[in-house]
């Protein structure tokens, strides 16, 4: 950044992709995480809110506070920091991996101000970044054995049990017979988790029997 740049950033104040604090704060995670949830962001240390300059030095313990504070959001934010005369810019990027936090929640930019999300905001995030997945998703209405189809979730494994085969679990010539056996086939972790994954969101649609069904075709919420 040159100093025409910087003398443009503050005559334009304060806004959603600009900070200017006087000094390193104990807000400036919040606001790191902040601008990592919007659209990325830069914060000017050493300039007051009102855009007169103030200054900082730059030294070696200013910038390991810079990055220390930024490895410990989670999941961590990209920043670089960077000089520009008595002002201290770090440059925040926009997160891949939204929703970030810090210790004292999550955050967001709107306009000028920093603001910390919801409960109803937080679930609204996880949502729309993809993070909830419908597919994995718990539906607590599904009952096994009751709403289990066994025929359709013998179709999704596209293997046929046995004649006689079920869902019993028995032995029968040192042998699992039904669909424990194809799900032996397809891997142990899933017969281990045989009650847990059957409560699946996406397996409930395609495993539920008529009676279940019927009841309702909401999609369960993620959070």
């Amino acid at each position: 950044m040159r100093h025409n740049d910087l003398d443009i950033l503050i005559q334009e104040g304060e806004g959603t992709t600009l900070e200017f604090k006087e000094s390193l704060s104990s807000s400036f995670a919040r606001e790191l995480v902040a601008f990592a949830n919007t659209i990325g962001g830069k914060i000017l240390l050493g300039v007051r809110d009102d855009g007169s300059i103030v200054g900082v030095q730059d030294t070696n313990a200013l910038r390991a506070r810079v990055q220390d504070i930024a490895r410990n959001c989670d999941p961590p934010v990209r920043v670089r920091a960077e000089p520009v005369g008595d002002v201290f810019a770090v440059h925040v990027k926009e997160s891949d991996a939204k929703p970030v936090q810090c210790t004292e929640g999550f955050f967001w930019r709107q306009g000028a101000v920093t603001q910390k999300l919801t409960r109803n905001e937080i679930r609204g995030f996880f949502r729309l970044e993809g993070v909830v997945r419908f597919d994995l998703s718990p539906c607590p209405r599904f009952k096994y054995p009751d709403d289990f189809d066994q025929g359709k979730f013998n179709r999704w494994l596209g293997h046929r049990p046995p004649s006689g085969g079920g869902c019993t679990g028995q032995h029968r010539g040192g042998r699992k017979s039904g669909w424990h056996a194809a799900l032996s086939e397809r891997g142990g972790a899933l017969l281990r988790q045989e009650r847990t994954a059957l409560l699946s969101g996406g397996l409930h649609h395609l495993l539920a029997g008529p009676r279940h069904r019927q009841g309702s075709h909401s999609r369960p919420q993620g959070l």
